[in-house]
């Protein structure tokens, strides 16, 4: 499950010209509903970030 504290965190375009957040100050929260995923884990979360061209996030 991932923290209160991982799911505030803001996220940040990676440097793929492909993807990307959807709009400034998007939080972890956010990603997960838009794309209606259930990450249980931060490596899992992460790997989605990363297929849709977001920076990984650190706990």
């Amino acid at each position: 499950m991932l923290s209160k504290k991982t799911l505030r965190i803001e996220l940040k375009d990676d440097a793929t010209v492909t993807g990307g957040i959807d709009h400034i100050g998007e939080t972890v929260q956010e990603f997960i509903e838009s794309i209606g995923i259930s990450p249980v884990s931060i490596e899992e979360l992460n790997e989605a970030l990363q297929e849709c061209g977001i920076c990984k996030v650190f706990e």
